[in-house]
């Protein structure tokens, strides 16, 4: 009979154990072995695989084995499982509430909560009961160990039980305490679900033999940390560089502001990949500390591809003189194919205002834009539907409002993507006379910016609020984000709403035929290729990495990866319109998402074109704060936005245009 001894280090989970299912050669050995527990410690430890009170004995017959470790939930399965339950009930009876008193009820009112709502309070006093059964039921199977696990239980079945005992006295008192308390149980939901473990190996051994221990003595820690000093001197570990067997290897150095992580993957698929296609090209990747490109290519000692640069940055530097055009390589019309016509849009512009010839100084990385994100559960309790254009959308807001529900256009920071959003669906565009000047004082613009701000003033939509935790509560049940952001950071904060929103693409302008503009913003990230690697000779290795890259089956495989070390919350915003599919979205998503891109655009970045957002801001806070009128407002400031773009183009030896087809030079969409 062997033990099976990892040494493992669990201090992630502080008071619990974490679980995990063993399999030998594929199979469960025996009924215990489905719920392995691995205890609470800051330090490293050792021993056999036991279920927290009997250590495990194995048979194994003579020759090869194969052990797997699964992650499981153990005996915290079921517990997790009535939990959820109990939460969804309890979030279904907060939005009661919530239609009855809004989001600040009035403690001393009379709202006639028995009368209106007697099934909720009723079942008020069931999941009191349930939750505290729950709570001594989990303290049982963690040993009667303390933890701030049980007591959270404790505290949400608290506050039901007194809703239930005064239901006049205290609905309204607690109704804030409730709300919190929901989000203390979803966080508890996800905590659960945390199983961090981290393995550094297995001793395999006859029951009897004696284990080593799990962490060394005084003397040996104090001499791997002296070896491990010395050995930051001579190793560099934020490089990571590789090479090709053979003659004329041309190196591309390649700079990158990720994390080490993210680092890692990309290193990764290089040493699996990149060579079957480029074996005479030898990448050193480098990750690097934000605002390190500046300095080192002033000092001629930049990369030669770097990566993840902003649509601003990319056309700072290329004005400057500092960008390769990538659209001179061999290759680039069908790396151009993978990504959508908008991506493009503002890493090109025109060298000329009269003879046509543009310039493309980057290759999109990622692309972000918003998206409508929506609580199903929400909406088809009211009836609502999903609005497809804003006509729509303005008869659904009364509903909701009626309700006491809100609805999130965006905050006011965000005002500028808005007020863009609404002038291409309009029928605008930002810039005349080939990005010379800005094109505010048009009729589309100026009806778009009223627009916008009568959603702030008429409907009174909020220019604050915290969308994920609203959102998670419901009383935002529709509010405009991100797609990649809010949808990643929603994940893990609201496990328990799993199935219960979705997103879709923004309403639309319906056009005079009927049809809809659901004209979007985005912005995008791009790969630059710099001026110096031509100097240096090796442009084209580095266009060739670029090239591969941003391939189909690279991005996908990078966004999968980034999905199995993060979990949900990783996924990845891919330029390459291609990859979606192979992508770990749902089919639904998928189905979305195709919908959206062919709606896109991305506004052309212009020298001196950081100050629009600064005075389109300024003009929206007079509106809402000052009751300005949107026109005169925004019209305030087109002459400062002109004059500060005109001044760079003087102060900049090199000038650029709008390309002839843009929708940004001539007014009119593609």
């Amino acid at each position: 009979m062997y033990t099976i001894n990892p040494r493992f280090l669990q201090n992630a989970v502080a008071g619990l154990f974490v679980s995990r299912r063993l399999r030998v050669d594929g199979k469960i050995p025996f009924e215990e072995a489905n719920n392995l527990e691995f205890n609470y410690d800051k330090n490293w430890q050792i021993g056999p695989l036991s279920d927290g009170t009997n250590e495990f004995q194995i048979y194994l017959s003579e020759g090869e084995h194969t052990f797997s470790l699964e992650v499981t939930l153990g005996h915290f399965g079921e517990i997790y499982s009535e939990v959820s339950n109990c939460l969804t009930r309890i979030n279904a009876i907060y939005l009661k509430i919530l239609q009855i008193t809004g989001t600040s009820p009035d403690s001393y009112m009379d709202y006639s909560f028995y009368n209106r709502i007697p099934n909720e309070i009723a079942e008020m006093k069931t999941l009191a009961e349930r939750l505290t059964a729950l709570s001594e039921e989990f303290r049982k199977i963690n040993k009667d160990k303390a933890s701030s696990n049980s007591a959270t239980l404790l505290n949400v079945a608290q506050i039901l039980e007194k809703m239930n005992r005064d239901s006049e006295g205290q609905i309204a008192k607690n109704f804030t305490a409730l709300k919190n308390n929901i989000g203390s149980l979803g966080t508890w939901l996800n905590n659960i679900t945390e199983q961090s473990l981290t393995i550094d190996y297995f001793i395999i051994q006859p029951a009897e033999d004696k284990l080593p221990k799990a962490n060394g003595n005084f003397f040996q820690e104090f001499a791997f940390e002296v070896k491990a000093f010395v050995y930051s001197f001579i190793y560099n570990g934020y490089s990571f560089a590789s090479s090709s067997e053979g003659h004329d290897v041309v190196s591309v150095s390649v700079w990158t502001t990720v994390s080490r992580e993210y680092a890692q993957i990309i290193r990764d698929l290089i040493d699996e990949d990149f060579g079957n296609s480029y074996p005479y090209i030898s990448v050193n990747l480098k990750l690097v500390a934000g605002g390190t490109l500046l300095p080192a290519t002033l000092a001629g000692v930049g990369p030669d591809v770097m990566m993840g640069e902003g649509q601003t940055t990319v056309i700072d530097y290329a004005v400057r003189g500092a960008l390769l055009d990538v659209s001179q390589y061999d290759g680039f019309e069908e790396l151009k194919s993978r990504f959508s016509e908008a991506s493009m849009t503002p890493l090109t512009v025109a060298l000329d205002s009269t003879d046509g010839q543009v310039a493309v100084y980057g290759i999109p990385q990622a692309q972000s834009f918003n998206v409508m994100f929506y609580r199903k559960d929400i909406l088809a309790e009211l009836g609502v539907s999903i609005p497809e254009t804003w006509t729509e959308f303005k008869s659904m807001v009364p509903k909701l409002q009626s309700k006491n529900y809100m609805v999130g256009m965006g905050t006011s920071g965000s005002a500028t993507t808005t007020f863009y959003m609404f002038m291409y669906q309009n029928g605008g565009s930002l810039y005349t006379n080939g990005g010379r000047s800005i094109s505010f004082g048009t009729d589309e613009s100026l009806r778009a910016f009223d627009q916008m701000c009568k959603f702030y003033t008429q409907y009174r939509f909020p220019i604050t609020y915290d969308a994920a935790n609203r959102f998670r509560t419901g009383e935002m049940p529709v509010l405009v984000a991100d797609y990649i952001s809010f949808y990643n950071q929603f994940t893990i904060y609201a496990t328990e709403l799993k199935g219960l929103w979705g997103f879709t693409l923004l309403p639309g302008v319906e056009r005079a035929d009927g049809t809809v503009n659901h004209a979007t913003p985005s912005s995008v990230s791009a790969m630059v290729l710099m001026k110096d690697a031509k100097e240096r000779g090796t442009d084209e290795a580095g266009f060739c990495f670029m090239e591969w890259w941003m391939r189909d089956n690279i991005q996908s495989r990078y966004a999968n990866e980034l999905i199995a070390l993060l979990g949900p919350a990783g996924k990845y915003a891919t330029a390459n319109v291609n990859a979606f599919d192979q992508m770990s979205w749902t089919a639904s998503e998928v189905k979305e998402l195709k919908r959206i891109i062919p709606n896109l655009y991305c506004v052309n970045e212009m020298p001196g074109s950081y100050i629009i957002s600064r005075y389109v801001g300024f003009a929206f806070l007079a509106v809402y704060n000052n009751d300005a009128d949107p026109a005169e407002s925004i019209m305030s400031y087109i002459n400062t936005i002109n004059s500060e773009m005109d001044r760079k183009r003087e102060e900049l030896s090199r000038q650029f245009y709008i390309p002839e087809k843009s929708s940004d030079g001539d007014g009119k969409d593609d």
